[in-house]
């Protein structure tokens, strides 16, 4: 990093969980209504983990399907609402089915068999959905107590850091300067042997080799790009990401250009994060370098006033903010990786802002 301290409070800041600090985020009665809404919301969980939980694991009549309808529909899970109603219209269709047929004839059974595997299904989607939402709001709860000794250091490496920040970039642009001029007053290498001639000219036949070469070429890059792909189950590519993530691709930075970095991310921060309110997580696919990770958060930060940003690569935490943004590097994320954590995030109704990618 450019200065000690800004290494320092960006290691405080993984270590202790911490989000940016705002003005916004420090005042006390902030803190007090998040602690409210926190505790509200865990106090409903519990009680409609214990609800659910009363309800058989088998629905034997109608009245045990109603009340996990009943249930379901309280919850903010768009796909769970989705599949209570499912259930409720196939209750309506086997009840006019029940003035047409007898108990004992193959349509009702079939019909009762469909509800019953419906019903176990949202019963223990709901169960799950419940239990990963009160983990979130926990860990919210406890990013509140963090020892005050903390927050203090950590403002004043900050304080520090941005302090250092043009002096850092003075020396790095003066060390660019002296190294190019160096690399301009080296001397060439000269050719000190003859080269070796035939005396008779030789003639290939240059089209079959030129033909040959090409579909030699064409085969093999293409059978190696397949087996490497499926070996390595990286992202490579911008339609990878559209495909995996279904979110628009915010900007790219390149780590042969990284001047272009502060104008890339601050474009971000005032396109696509000026009108966001709340937690902002910047969530990481992929191992990267620690630095890298420690430049993007610092220079986001620089740009926001009221987002709290986090940077993580535990998608528990990412979910409990308002706005997630991917980091997703090409040759470094793996698909498998960006598939699991889009499948997580649509369990619990996340959307994803959109993607930042990293390339070489």
């Amino acid at each position: 990093m450019p200065a000690i301290s800004l290494k320092a409070g960006s290691d405080i800041n993984i270590d202790n969980d911490l989000p940016a600090i705002s003005q916004k985020a420090g005042s006390d009665i902030y803190i007090e209504n998040r602690l409210v809404k926190i505790k509200n919301k865990l106090v409903f969980l519990d009680d409609s983990i214990e609800s659910i939980q009363s309800i058989p694991k088998e629905a034997k009549n109608a009245n045990e399907t109603n009340d996990i309808i009943y249930l379901v529909k309280n919850l903010d899970n768009k796909h769970l609402i989705e599949k209570a109603d499912e259930l409720s219209e196939m209750n309506s269709n086997i009840s006019s089915l029940k003035n047409v047929y007898r108990e004992t004839d193959k349509i009702i059974k079939d019909e009762k068999k469909k509800i019953s595997g419906l019903y176990k299904y949202i019963r223990e989607t709901a169960l799950n959905y419940l239990y990963l939402e009160k983990d979130i709001n926990i860990i919210r709860l406890k990013s509140f107590n963090r020892p005050k000794p903390i927050l203090i250091k950590y403002n004043q490496l900050i304080r520090d850091a941005i302090k250092n920040q043009d002096i850092y970039y003075n020396l790095d642009n003066q060390y660019r300067v002296l190294q190019v001029n160096k690399a301009r007053d080296s001397k060439n290498w000269d050719v000190i042997t003859k080269p070796t001639l035939i005396p008779s000219p030789v003639a290939p036949h240059k089209k079959k080799m030129i033909i040959y070469g090409i579909f030699a070429g064409f085969i093999g890059g293409s059978l190696a790009g397949l087996v490497k792909d499926k070996i390595e189950d990286h992202v490579h590519s911008f339609s990878d990401i559209t495909k995996l993530t279904s979110s628009p691709v915010l900007n790219y930075l390149s780590l042969d250009d990284d001047k272009s970095w502060e104008e890339n991310l601050s474009i971000i921060a005032k396109g696509p994060l000026a009108e966001r309110r709340g937690v902002t997580s910047i969530l990481i696919l992929g191992d990267f370098d620690k630095n890298i990770l420690e430049d993007i958060h610092y220079k986001l930060n620089k740009y926001l006033n009221d987002i709290e940003l986090i940077v993580t690569t535990d998608i528990i935490k990412a979910a409990s903010s308002s706005n997630i943004i991917f980091v997703i590097g090409f040759g470094v994320t793996k698909k498998s990786k960006t598939i699991e954590s889009m499948r997580k995030l649509n369990l619990l109704n996340k959307h994803i802002l959109g993607t930042l990618i990293i390339s070489t």
